[in-house]
């Protein structure tokens, strides 16, 4: 047991902060009222967007919030039928 809880501990133990500026908060708040409108397609070129205009690594870490934030706020729009 203490051997897994260390593996997971130093797998977690690496953490880089990530600047946010003013575009990512303005790209976040856009995406995420799409999402809450149902506009998921907007929402995917939006992000997508970002990514593909050869931003630097705060563009690029700035995309992986906002992905990251919309699977956080689909996860309980997930229905599963059988």
């Amino acid at each position: 047991m203490l051997a897994s809880t260390m593996g997971y501990a130093l797998g977690q133990g690496v953490t880089k902060s990530v600047p946010v500026n003013v575009a990512c908060v303005e790209l976040n708040q856009t995406v995420m009222t799409q999402i809450r409108t149902g506009r998921l397609t907007e929402a995917e070129l939006a992000v997508s967007a970002a990514l593909g205009s050869g931003g630097d690594d705060a563009q690029n870490s700035c995309a992986g919030i906002v992905l990251n934030n919309m699977a956080a706020s689909m996860a309980g729009r997930i229905e599963i039928s059988l």
